[in-house]
Protein backbone atom coordinates (compact mmCIF):
# COMPACT_ATOMS: atom_id res chain seq x y z
CA UNK A 1 0.00 0.00 0.00
CA UNK A 2 1.34 3.60 -1.17
CA UNK A 3 0.27 7.08 -0.08
CA UNK A 4 -0.60 9.18 -3.01
CA UNK A 5 -2.17 12.57 -3.84
CA UNK A 6 -4.76 12.41 -7.24
CA UNK A 7 -3.18 14.83 -9.58
CA UNK A 8 -4.73 16.61 -12.77
CA UNK A 9 -3.31 18.85 -15.03
CA UNK A 10 -6.52 19.98 -17.01
CA UNK A 11 -10.22 20.26 -16.20
CA UNK A 12 -11.32 16.90 -17.24
CA UNK A 13 -7.90 15.74 -17.50
CA UNK A 14 -6.46 12.46 -16.78
CA UNK A 15 -5.62 11.21 -12.98
CA UNK A 16 -2.01 10.81 -12.11
CA UNK A 17 -1.03 9.97 -8.80
CA UNK A 18 2.21 11.64 -7.26
CA UNK A 19 3.99 11.18 -3.82
CA UNK A 20 3.16 13.85 -0.86
CA UNK A 21 5.63 15.81 0.47
CA UNK A 22 6.00 14.28 4.42
CA UNK A 23 5.04 18.25 5.68
CA UNK A 24 2.28 19.34 3.63
CA UNK A 25 -0.87 18.98 3.96
CA UNK A 26 -3.11 19.04 0.63
CA UNK A 27 -6.67 20.48 -0.19
CA UNK A 28 -9.45 19.58 -3.42
CA UNK A 29 -8.49 22.19 -6.50
CA UNK A 30 -5.05 23.06 -4.55
CA UNK A 31 -2.74 24.20 -7.24
CA UNK A 32 0.55 22.14 -7.13
CA UNK A 33 4.25 22.09 -8.38
CA UNK A 34 4.57 18.31 -9.95
CA UNK A 35 8.19 16.66 -11.01
CA UNK A 36 6.86 14.76 -14.41
CA UNK A 37 8.86 13.52 -17.49
CA UNK A 38 8.35 16.65 -19.03
CA UNK A 39 10.08 18.81 -16.09
CA UNK A 40 8.15 20.72 -13.30
CA UNK A 41 4.91 21.43 -13.89
CA UNK A 42 1.84 23.47 -12.39
CA UNK A 43 -1.42 21.36 -11.23
CA UNK A 44 -4.32 20.82 -9.26
CA UNK A 45 -4.83 18.72 -6.85
CA UNK A 46 -7.42 15.74 -7.69
CA UNK A 47 -8.11 13.71 -4.88
CA UNK A 48 -6.22 14.20 -1.15
CA UNK A 49 -3.51 12.05 0.02
CA UNK A 50 -4.49 8.73 -0.14
CA UNK A 51 -3.97 4.91 0.04
CA UNK A 52 -3.89 3.04 -2.94
CA UNK A 53 -2.47 -0.49 -3.58
CA UNK A 54 1.07 -0.87 -5.42
CA UNK A 55 -0.38 -2.58 -8.45
CA UNK A 56 -2.57 1.03 -9.30
CA UNK A 57 0.70 3.52 -9.30
CA UNK A 58 3.18 3.57 -12.30
CA UNK A 59 6.44 3.30 -10.24
CA UNK A 60 9.06 5.51 -9.62
CA UNK A 61 6.03 7.73 -8.22
CA UNK A 62 7.35 11.18 -8.63
CA UNK A 63 6.90 13.60 -6.07
CA UNK A 64 4.78 16.83 -4.92
CA UNK A 65 7.76 19.52 -5.50
CA UNK A 66 5.55 21.92 -2.97
CA UNK A 67 2.43 23.54 -3.27
CA UNK A 68 2.18 26.30 -5.51
CA UNK A 69 3.08 29.87 -4.08
CA UNK A 70 2.12 33.05 -4.90
CA UNK A 71 4.92 33.76 -7.09
CA UNK A 72 3.92 30.27 -8.91
CA UNK A 73 0.27 31.40 -9.45
CA UNK A 74 1.04 35.07 -11.38
CA UNK A 75 3.42 33.15 -13.31
CA UNK A 76 0.97 30.57 -14.44
CA UNK A 77 -1.66 33.41 -14.94
CA UNK A 78 0.76 35.28 -17.11
CA UNK A 79 1.01 32.48 -19.00
CA UNK A 80 -2.56 31.93 -19.58
CA UNK A 81 -2.78 35.35 -20.46
CA UNK A 82 -0.54 35.07 -23.17
CA UNK A 83 -1.90 31.46 -24.77
CA UNK A 84 -4.50 33.25 -26.99
CA UNK A 85 -1.73 35.76 -28.44
CA UNK A 86 0.41 32.35 -29.07
CA UNK A 87 -2.72 30.49 -30.50
CA UNK A 88 -3.62 33.67 -32.72
CA UNK A 89 0.54 33.26 -33.71
CA UNK A 90 0.54 30.08 -34.75
CA UNK A 91 -2.60 29.63 -36.70
CA UNK A 92 -0.39 32.42 -39.10
CA UNK A 93 1.77 30.71 -39.31
CA UNK A 94 -0.04 27.28 -40.05
CA UNK A 95 -1.77 29.80 -43.09
CA UNK A 96 1.08 31.18 -44.45
CA UNK A 97 2.93 28.05 -45.04
CA UNK A 98 -0.48 26.43 -45.99
CA UNK A 99 0.03 23.53 -43.99
CA UNK A 100 -2.75 21.03 -43.59
CA UNK A 101 -3.04 21.08 -39.40
CA UNK A 102 -5.59 21.88 -37.18
CA UNK A 103 -4.68 23.71 -34.14
CA UNK A 104 -6.09 22.41 -30.86
CA UNK A 105 -4.40 24.07 -28.07
CA UNK A 106 -1.31 25.15 -26.45
CA UNK A 107 0.38 25.21 -23.41
CA UNK A 108 3.92 26.80 -21.54
CA UNK A 109 6.04 25.03 -19.83
CA UNK A 110 6.03 25.95 -16.31
CA UNK A 111 9.70 26.98 -16.46
CA UNK A 112 8.67 29.72 -19.48
CA UNK A 113 11.61 27.94 -21.35
CA UNK A 114 9.37 26.36 -24.07
CA UNK A 115 5.74 26.00 -25.78
CA UNK A 116 3.67 23.23 -27.07
CA UNK A 117 0.79 23.56 -29.80
CA UNK A 118 -1.26 20.94 -30.27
Amino acid sequence: MVKVVGIKFKNGGKLYYFAPKADEVYERNMPVIVETARGIEYAWVAYPEKIVSDDEIVSPLKPVVRIATQKDKEFYAACEAKRPQAMQLCREKIAARGLEMKLVDCEYAFDGSKILFF
